[in-house]
């Protein structure tokens, strides 16, 4: 404690000097408690508004009428007549499904799904090169994907409005891999 005396109107008193009491603690409580409720409140508003917009409901939108998908199968014996002859890649392919479609505005579809013996990797690498050796152009969009179980490939022929898309995947019921080549004709203005 501190020795020097209190004085009380500049008259020494004998007690020892009390310093005097801060009011900054009693600020900074009051300022937390503040920030607190602030806080508090903001949440309580800000779960209003977000309950709120929840609710809101979305605009309605009207869509055309899907366009008409009409579908014929074709014999698993052979390849489609409009694929090229030497598309697929493999020798006595076990064809599982053929059917082509016509899908709306003038576009038809032609698919062949087929067992094979390769891998995904390899079938990737087997259309890839048939289709940069044939120049078609690869994956518009960058569609040219491949990993262990899956490969994925998108060649087009714009002038002559042809797409094919090849996709190979592992069935993992049987082990197999399955390809399906489906090719796509279009009016040269659209994809």
């Amino acid at each position: 404690m501190d020795t020097n005396l209190y004085k009380y109107n500049n008259v020494p008193s004998g007690l020892p000097v009390v310093p005097k009491k801060s009011n900054t603690k009693k600020y900074v409580l009051v300022l937390l408690v503040l920030i607190v409720a602030g806080v508090a409140v903001f949440a309580f508003i800000k779960k209003d508004w977000l309950i709120s917009l929840a609710k809101k409901e979305e605009p309605t939108v009207n869509l055309p009428p899907a366009p008409k998908y009409t579908k014929t199968d074709l014999p698993t014996d052979k390849l489609p007549e409009i694929f090229p002859k030497d598309l697929i890649q493999e020798k006595n392919p076990m064809i599982l499904e053929s059917y082509q479609a016509e899908i709306g505005s003038g576009k038809k579809q032609y698919s062949v799904k087929y067992i094979s013996e390769g891998d995904p990797k390899d079938i990737f690498v087997k259309y890839f090169t048939y289709f940069t050796k044939n120049k078609w152009a690869l994956g518009p969009d960058g569609s040219v994907s491949q990993n262990n179980s899956s490969s994925f490939i998108t060649a087009v022929q714009p002038k002559e409005g042809k797409a094919i898309y090849i996709n190979s995947s592992v069935n993992k019921s049987t082990g197999g891999n399955i390809v399906d080549i489906m090719l796509i004709l279009y009016t040269k203005n659209e994809k």
